[in-house]
């Protein structure tokens, strides 16, 4: 399954806050953490981490509940480097997914924000010499467009490596959901849909003021990141996505049709329901039908010649029967994995849209942290994931 590519961006106001508040009580006892793994059980753990992850992303996909984009701090060229902040995003991304909350930063009007500010860099006394960091961390709901604060919490963490880049690393491991955080996500949640409650008649302006400069993605966005719980404003946006996603696909039809011809390059004779996804997206009634349609028809009678192969050796070789099995296993699902796939694609496309609007907010708003961020975005974070002491 592919991975997904998660672009961050918010705004919001400064809010001062103090750290735990046991954490006072606390006495710092730097140890050096040390793997009992294996380099086998180490990669285990990492392919572990990753499926689950990727299961609680798939699962978001089609929630109807509240949704949140997500934004870790921007980098400052020295602790906090780029590398890192994919790391909280990632951290950020599993926080959101344990408490049932969508949103693939495609949810333009709110999001979940964290701001790391150190409070301890130095060497220890022991021998050999270890790097410490301390951090207080604040998380924030944010409504986008306002600035508004819905909710927060905050949090120590502490990291111990060979390095200070080391012990940053270790630090952002300990960002862990918690009663505190679950708490704090719950009221942000209920402020969310009360804002929806209330502002429908601000929703709509901002979907027909897209929708009227053709940006269909980003109204689309608007649209699909409205909860189930708001009665009114999910009726409504219920009845506009359909047509908003028609408009979408044909806009966006000819970055498909390559994005199409690239999953089928890759693949070669192997199944890949992203190319099948692809074909799902692009408009029947569109140019670049035709062109796809017959890409497509190529690529599956490629993929079914390699299945017949395997399946004729499959009686006689054990290899093969494995790959026979797995491929039976990925056909019985085929419907499902092509609808994610289609969704994934779409949430990128929206993703993109919801960055600009936020980029947007966040020079009209100038209030506070996130406001002075100006273009502070993050790509992909597929490879933040590969930290094998996450479970350790």
């Amino acid at each position: 399954m592919k991975r997904i590519y998660i672009i961050l961006a918010v705004a919001c106001m400064t809010l001062a806050m103090a750290s735990c508040s046991d954490s006072k009580n606390k006495k710092f006892n730097p140890t050096e953490r040390k793997s009992s793994m294996t380099d086998a059980q180490r990669d285990d753990a990492i392919n572990e981490l990753k499926m689950s992850l990727s299961a609680k992303i798939d699962s978001l996909l089609f929630t109807h509940g509240v949704k949140l984009s997500v934004l870790p701090p921007a980098p400052d060229g020295n602790d906090i480097t780029e590398s890192l902040a994919e790391r909280i995003a990632t951290k950020l991304v599993q926080i959101t997914a344990a408490n049932g909350i969508g949103g693939l930063n495609n949810a333009p009007n709110f999001a979940l924000g964290a701001r790391l500010s150190q409070t301890a860099r130095t060497a220890t006394g022991s021998a050999p010499q270890k790097m410490m960091v301390k951090y207080d961390v604040t998380y924030e709901v944010i409504n986008v467009p306002t600035g508004d604060v819905y909710a927060t919490a905050t949090d120590e963490i502490v990291g111990v490596g060979a390095s200070f880049e080391e012990a940053n690393v270790n630090a952002v491991q300990e960002m862990k959901d918690s009663p505190k955080l679950q708490k704090m996500l719950q009221t942000g949640s209920e402020r969310i849909i009360d804002w929806y409650n209330n502002n429908l008649q601000t929703l709509k302006s901002q979907v027909e003021a897209a929708a009227g400069k053709k940006d269909y993605v980003y109204a689309l966005a608007l649209v699909e990141s409205v909860p189930e719980q708001a009665k009114a404003a999910f009726q409504y946006a219920s009845q506009q996505q359909p047509k908003l996603l028609e408009a979408m696909n044909r806009q966006q039809a000819a970055e498909t049709l390559s994005a199409m011809q690239a999953a089928i390059a890759k693949a070669n004779d192997t199944f890949d329901p992203a190319v099948a996804a692809c074909l799902q997206m692009v408009p029947a009634d569109s140019p670049e039908y035709k062109e796809a349609k017959s890409a497509y028809d190529a690529y599956v009678k490629k993929v079914e010649t390699k299945q017949a192969e395997i399946a004729k050796k499959a009686a006689e070789d054990e290899a093969y029967a494995r790959k026979q099995a797995e491929i039976e296993r990925q056909m019985q699902h085929e419907k499902e994995l092509v609808e994610i796939e289609a969704e994934k694609m779409k949430s990128k496309y929206e993703a993109r849209a919801s960055v600009a609007a936020m980029e947007k907010s966040m020079r009209d708003n100038q209030k506070g942290f996130w406001g002075k961020l100006g273009d502070r975005i993050i790509g992909a974070i597929d490879n933040a994931t590969d930290d094998a002491e996450w479970n350790d």
